[in-house]
């Protein structure tokens, strides 16, 4: 499972040579917010003893993420810690979901420092390996780790609404118009006419199920796991976390699942996850209806499915077509981009005329 990853947070400069100039700059850049952070926080500009570090996407820690540490003998700044420098929505986002759902009981990373709108937000780094690292490691462990998996996931979607009072997640345009936009390229547009216009005209309506806190991204990368232990099991990365039907969020994992193989290069590896995707989505979906008390809608699932497939396909295009797509979205990491798309397209009309 550790072919899930995508691709590291540097960006790679024309005919694989060093960092540029504009690289270093950005480096100097955050590290200037971060020492303002910790200086605001501890009362004195201390000095970075590591980092910042562009933490590879491969890592879980989501976009615009960084490990550094700083000389200090407070016990809440010392070690090495992760900093995340995105627009100030999404810092906003990312740390109301961190309050908000520890204050309920479920795991997130340690907050250190939330200076959202000083640009900013500081975590400590979720303990033990991404379940895909751990579950690659440990072949035998796979099904309890997937049990548990399932059951986080169940469990966040579990979580009475008073448990989230308060939380503001920004407003967010609704998903089909989200994609819309992404699509508002000529050349995308005619590809993808086709799979857009059943999207649109297939909508769940009304909704198709009571909305719940969902992660967005919630797949084996995006969560830490000590010693195989599944109660350990801590999601990381709450950067796309928004209300949605539960749907939504399960069709968004099942979908990494099966996308898996687009982004590994050897040939030996990309057989073997298509030989066993279909059996990791089983025992989680099995996992997760069981332990889920609102259940999943069939019709709904397969929708969402067919949606995430179409984002996917719209990025693949858009990077087919010399369109900018996001080093941190899956589409960036695609080894073939127009087979994975041919791929995706022929999967998103299995659930499309399914």
């Amino acid at each position: 499972m550790a072919v899930l990853r995508r691709r590291g947070g540097r960006r790679e400069q024309p005919g694989g040579g060093a960092s540029s100039a504009a690289d270093d700059l950005d480096l100097r850049a955050v590290a200037t917010t971060l020492l303002d952070a910790a200086e605001a926080a501890l009362g004195a500009r201390p000095e970075l003893t590591e980092g910042p570090e562009p933490i590879p996407a491969g890592a879980g820690a989501g976009p615009d993420a960084y490990l550094f540490a700083v000389a200090t003998d407070d016990p809440a700044w010392s070690g090495t810690l992760v900093a995340r420098t995105s627009p100030v929505e999404v810092l906003r986002r990312e740390a109301g979901c961190i309050r908000a759902l520890g204050g309920a009981g479920y795991p997130v990373p340690e907050m250190v420092s939330d200076q959202a709108e000083q640009g900013v937000v500081v975590v400590r780094p979720a303990a033990g390996a991404s379940l895909a690292s751990a579950m690659v490691d440990d072949f035998m462990a796979v099904p309890k780790l997937l049990a548990g998996f399932g059951q986080l996931h169940a469990r966040l979607h579990d979580l009475p609404p008073a448990a989230l009072d308060g939380l503001d997640l920004g407003r967010d345009a609704a998903p089909l118009d989200e994609l819309t936009d992404r699509a508002a390229v000529d050349a995308v547009q005619t590809e993808l006419d086709a799979e857009l216009t059943w999207l649109a005209k297939n909508h769940p309506r009304p909704p198709d199920e009571r909305e719940v806190l969902c992660h967005g991204e919630l797949n084996p990368v995006h969560v830490y796991v000590v010693d195989t232990d599944p109660s350990t099991e801590c999601p990381v990365n709450w950067t796309r976390a928004r209300r949605a039907a539960p749907a939504f969020d399960v069709a968004a994992t099942t979908i990494a699942f099966w996308t898996a193989p687009l982004y590994v290069e050897s040939t030996v590896q990309r057989t073997a996850l298509k030989v066993i995707r279909d059996s990791l989505i089983s025992g989680y979906l099995k996992a997760y209806t069981e332990a889920s008390t609102g259940g999943l809608d069939d019709d709904a699932l397969a929708y969402w499915q067919a949606f995430h497939l179409g984002w996917l396909a719209t990025d693949l295009a858009r990077r087919l077509h010399d369109e900018p797509v996001g080093s941190w979205e899956p589409a960036a990491s695609a080894v073939n981009p127009a087979g994975a798309l041919d791929d995706v397209r022929k999967r998103f009309w299995a659930f499309a005329d399914g």
